[in-house]
């Protein structure tokens, strides 16, 4: 997988959840990081998505972030 083929964002979120699991001792990533990176780097594109999922948002987000 190119991770130079991926969008700017999407590049800065994958070494960031990258990071998390590093800092955790964790061997793989899991989708924690991935929500708390997709969270730190943009909380506007996390928010979009959970409303998409119907997640109450306003109980999530502040908690991941």
């Amino acid at each position: 997988m190119n991770f130079n083929r991926f969008p700017i964002k999407a590049q800065e979120v994958t070494h960031r959840d990258q990071q998390l699991a590093q800092e955790l001792g964790r061997e793989q990533i899991e989708y924690d990081h991935l929500l708390t990176a997709i969270a730190e780097v943009d909380a506007n594109v996390l928010r979009c998505s959970l409303k998409e999922l119907n997640v109450n948002v306003t109980l999530t987000v502040p908690r991941l972030v």
